[in-house]
């Protein structure tokens, strides 16, 4: 049998009533019959639980495939997924859209829950950033560093 969260909350609650009345009132009787029914009303010692379940972030299947970026960053994502390096196949929608708009060169804001990959959002804009700046150095023959990933 499942045991959920009310039947976690009632045990919880047993067990600390039952503790304050063997250590502090279990010598007295009257104490005992006098705090028992406080000790059961929501708000003295106790309340009922507030049960928040985090969001289910919409992923997007070939994320970086499909983006709309250019082809060079398209490239380096995609092999950077290949290796798992901190870019993931099938991303969050929102992280895809993030990297989309930084490409585009619009300013972000994200906010989201946790773990719903906030770091992806900003160090994938630039990483972008960092291979389109050496791809311009590379066409103007400067010296630049390129990016490359370790196998």
């Amino acid at each position: 049998m499942i045991k959920g969260a009310h039947y976690v909350h009632e045990q919880l609650k047993k067990e600390l009533i039952h503790y304050l009345q063997s250590q502090y009132l279990g010598q007295s009787e009257v104490l005992l019959n006098a705090c028992s029914e406080q000790m059961q009303q929501p708000g003295n010692l106790w309340t009922h639980p507030y049960i928040e379940s985090s969001p289910a972030y919409e992923s997007v299947p070939h994320g970086i495939e499909t983006a709309d970026i250019p082809s060079k960053i398209k490239d380096l994502f995609g092999h950077m997924a290949f290796m798992h390096l901190g870019v993931y196949a099938t991303p969050f929608r929102h992280q895809v859209e993030a990297l989309e708009a930084a490409c585009a060169g619009k300013d972000l804001f994200v906010f989201t829950g946790t773990g719903s990959g906030k770091t992806e959002c900003f160090m994938w804009p630039l990483v972008a950033k960092i291979e389109k700046r050496s791809t311009k150095a590379a066409r103007r023959n400067v010296g630049f560093v390129q990016l490359s990933c370790i196998q």
